[in-house]
C-alpha cells in the first residue's frame, strides 16, 4: 500500500493543476473505502480479483483528470485496458412545462483519451503555440533595427542598426529553444504518468492518469471493467479550488 501511495503522490504532483473542480466520491455499496491525498479524494473499490483507487477532478484546462491505481489481488494475471474505462455524466434538463424538481435525466458517455490520443492532443496544442510564437517573433524581427527620424522640414529618414537586429534575433532564438525544451518536458511528464494498457501479474499494481472530455453535470460515474469484474464509482462535484 505504501508503494501505491507513493506512486499516487508522483502522479498528482505531475498532473495536478492549480485550479480545479473537485469530484467527491459518493458513499454507496460500490465503494469499499475512501481517503484524501494532497487535496484529492480517492475512492476504493475492491472485488475478488482486483482493487482500484480512483480520484476525479475537472482541471483548469477543462478536462476530467482521473488518477487511478489498479492492483492485482488474484492468483492469475489481469488485463488493464483503457477501452474498458467509461465515464458517464448525468445531468438534468428543465423546461417551463415541468416543475423545478422534475428535470429530465440525461446520461452522456464522455470521451476517454488513450495515452496516444492525449499525447497527440498535446503535440497539436504545442504546434499551434509554436506557430503563434513564430508569427510574433517574425513581426519583431522585421521591425528590429529600423528607426525613423524627421528633420526641421518634416522630411523622414530611416536608419538601420545591425546590432539591435542581432540582439532581437538572439532573443528570439533563446525564446524558441526554451519553448521547445518546455514542450519536451511537458510530454515527458505526461508519458511518465499516463495510464497505458498493461498486464498485471499476481500482487502487481500500476498507477496512472486518464483524461476525459468534460461537460457540466450533477453526477459522474467511473466504470472500469477488469477481466470479468466491473468497478463502479460515483462522484459529485463539490467545490472549486
Amino acid at each position: 500500500m505504501k508503494n501505491i501511495i507513493a506512486m499516487l503522490v508522483l502522479a498528482i504532483s505531475i498532473s495536478g493543476c492549480a485550479t480545479m473542480i473537485v469530484m467527491e466520491p459518493v458513499q454507496n455499496q460500490n465503494m469499499t473505502d475512501k481517503f484524501t491525498l494532497q487535496g484529492k479524494s480517492f475512492a476504493v473499490s475492491q472485488k475478488a480479483n482486483s482493487k482500484i483507487l480512483a480520484s476525479m477532478i475537472k482541471n483548469d484546462d477543462g478536462y476530467l483528470e482521473i488518477v487511478l491505481a489498479i492492483s492485482n489481488i488474484s492468483n492469475d494475471r489481469i488485463e488493464v485496458l483503457l477501452t474498458n474505462i467509461k465515464i458517464l455524466c448525468t445531468y438534468y434538463e428543465y423546461d417551463s412545462y415541468r416543475r423545478s424538481d422534475e428535470g429530465k435525466q440525461r446520461i452522456v458517455n464522455l470521451k476517454v483519451y488513450s495515452a496516444k490520443e492525449w499525447i497527440n492532443k498535446v503535440e497539436t496544442n504545442q504546434a499551434l503555440a509554436a506557430a503563434l510564437t513564430g508569427v510574433a517573433q517574425g513581426m519583431k524581427a522585421a521591425n528590429a533595427g529600423y528607426s525613423n527620424t524627421y528633420n526641421s522640414n518634416g522630411a523622414q529618414s530611416t536608419t538601420y542598426n545591425y546590432s539591435e537586429k542581432a540582439y532581437v534575433d538572439n532573443l528570439n532564438r533563446q525564446e524558441t529553444n526554451q519553448m521547445y525544451r518546455s514542450f519536451e518536458d511537458e510530454k515527458a511528464g505526461y508519458n511518465s504518468t499516463l495510464l497505458k494498457d498493461n498486464t498485471l501479474f499476481p500482487r502487481q499494481f500500476i498507477v496512472g492518469t486518464v483524461y476525459a472530455k468534460y461537460m457540466e453535470g450533477q453526477e459522474y460515474c467511473l466504470l472500469f471493467k477488469i477481466n470479468d469484474e466491473e468497478h463502479k464509482i460515483d462522484f459529485k462535484p463539490v467545490e472549486n479550488r
